[in-house]
């Protein structure tokens, strides 16, 4: 029963949760304020993102079946502390920037209400 509870917390805390914060293995607890572009800014500093430039802001919607890829991305966002699975069917801005680094040419960032959901 307990290890029922506890597992309950956390996938709340993941997922339920409006907390202004979100945890991450590799770079620990980071913010999940995202209405303004300082404070997008600041979470892509968070996880080591410098010279972003925004290059495009549209509205998307979260599709409301994921497929396998988007079960896949889902997973990975889930590593980082977030979870698209409460948004399903709901519009999100979508921030996309460009960025300078070995492995990435672009980042982008999901906001519902001012606060991240994806990325």
């Amino acid at each position: 029963m307990i290890v029922i509870l506890i597992v309950f917390a956390c996938l709340k805390g993941c997922s339920g949760s409006k907390s202004d914060t979100a945890t991450c293995d590799e770079i620990g607890e980071y913010s999940l304020k995202a209405e303004t572009e300082e404070q997008r800014i600041d979470i892509l500093h968070s996880f080591g993102i410098e010279n972003a430039k925004l290059t495009e802001c549209d509205e998307i919607t979260i599709p409301e079946d994921f497929n396998s890829v988007t079960e896949k991305y889902n997973e990975i966002q889930n590593q980082t502390g977030l979870d698209l699975s409460p948004y399903k069917g709901q519009k999100a801005q979508r921030f996309t920037y460009s960025v300078e680094a070995e492995n990435a040419s672009c980042a982008v960032l999901l906001v519902s209400s001012g606060r991240l959901i994806g990325g």
